[in-house]
């Protein structure tokens, strides 16, 4: 494609950003990166990918200048937002974010220029539909451009805590943007019955993983299990933990993910409350493997024998961390929450309720052990699975369709 494709994200920190980058970057003759946040620029980036960082000068935002200057478009935004969603919105704050996207989008299109992007007919992708105001505004002055954006999770569903009491403007944003794809069915469904008038726009288009085999698999009286995530309430490591002194078997547990990214979270200390009380265990063997890069984590998979990946999150879209086990062929045991169970189901392994006690899961872990699920045949079902689901060239080739197909 010759189009400018121009890729938006908060920072370049996250292992399904880049993987999201590097197989856009196959169907594209360039990839423009503008990342509000300065990270490190990963070294393994494609090299018609090109970065830029900190394009936001919010020292330079004023909120009278941009409300003065764009007084009436920012007034009918905020009018017709409160009419189609049936409620008057806060009229200070939700001004004052309509202002703040409207400097966004200026200064996106300032760095355009500057790099010499022509972003007249181009492609705006967003990873995140946490906030896509900006871009809805970009749209509507460049009606050539073609906006698309990935929505997951915390950044869909309304109820969850990260969106609660956030003004949204939604209806502005779903009446520019060209597409919005969902990582889930469980997405895609929620926002056509909430937004019907765009329900044409919003469809499911999954993430996916690469291929790199089956991992070893050498059972013994000493069952292993992982799991991977940061240490946060809403992923409940501390329930896996509590789990855990309730089982009988010898077991030995790897988590991957950060025990100190969020120090101030409301279940850390009750995850090193039973982080410790597992070190007295004499049949269990934890071992923290700390924050890993993603390559770290599919040679951990690579080297090592795994039983059981293990997920209690009380919230999630379609975990990545749940793709890349199971394309190692690593049976799954998660909770039922999200978009779970279009991943996890009889051939990937079990799926329980998210208030299921720790007793009933610890038995849980212990049938599965013990069962059918731990067994080479049913590894090679769970792998085949993800090859026919979440393998990544499969699941963006209907991504590219709709962009070839879209017109310029």
């Amino acid at each position: 494609m010759h189009r400018a494709f121009v890729y938006l994200v908060d920072n370049l920190s996250s292992s399904f950003v880049i993987n999201d980058i590097k197989i856009l970057a196959n169907s594209f003759d360039s990839i423009s990166i503008f990342a509000t946040q300065k990270t490190e620029i990963p070294n393994d980036l494609p090299e018609n990918v090109k970065v830029s960082q900190e394009y936001l000068k919010w020292e330079r935002f004023s909120p009278k200048n941009v409300l003065f200057r764009n007084l009436f478009s920012i007034f009918q935004i905020y009018i017709s937002e409160c009419f189609q969603s049936k409620k008057i919105l806060k009229p200070i704050p939700a001004i004052a974010l309509i202002a703040s996207n409207k400097f966004k989008a200026d200064c996106l299109l300032d760095a355009l220029n500057r790099n010499k992007i022509n972003y007249k007919g181009a492609i705006f992708y967003s990873f995140w539909f946490y906030d896509c105001i900006y871009l809805a505004m970009i749209k509507r002055r460049s009606r050539s451009s073609t906006v698309i954006v990935r929505a997951h999770g915390g950044d869909l569903f309304e109820y969850r805590v990260t969106l609660q009491n956030r003004i949204l403007l939604r209806h502005f944003q779903l009446e520019y943007i060209d597409f919005l794809f969902s990582v889930s069915d469980a997405g895609t469904n929620y926002l056509q019955q909430k937004y019907p008038k765009h329900k044409e726009k919003i469809a499911t288009s999954r993430l996916g993983t690469y291929n790199h085999g089956l991992s070893p698999f050498a059972p013994n009286d000493e069952f292993v299990i992982v799991s991977c995530a940061h240490i946060r309430h809403q992923k409940r490591v501390h329930k896996i933990a509590k789990t855990l002194l309730q089982c009988h078997r010898r077991i030995k547990w790897y988590h991957i993910g950060s025990e100190n990214s969020h120090p101030n979270d409301p279940k850390r200390e009750e995850y090193i409350y039973y982080k410790e009380l597992l070190k007295k265990s004499p049949n269990i063997t934890y071992i923290p493997l700390g924050a890993l890069n993603n390559v770290e984590v599919i040679n951990f998979y690579k080297n090592n024998h795994v039983d059981l990946f293990v997920s209690l999150s009380a919230f999630e879209g379609v975990p990545v961390s749940i793709m890349e086990a199971i394309s190692f062929g690593i049976p799954v045991l998660s909770t039922d929450v999200g978009g779970c169970n279009e991943i996890v189901n009889e051939q990937t392994g079990q799926l329980i309720p998210l208030n299921t006690p720790t007793a009933e899961i610890a038995s849980i872990i212990e049938r599965i052990a013990s069962s059918n699920i731990n067994t080479l045949e049913f590894r090679r079902g769970v792998r085949a699975f993800w090859q026919n689901n979440f393998e990544i060239e499969m699941n963006y080739k209907e991504l590219f369709d709709i962009l070839e197909m879209h017109p310029h």
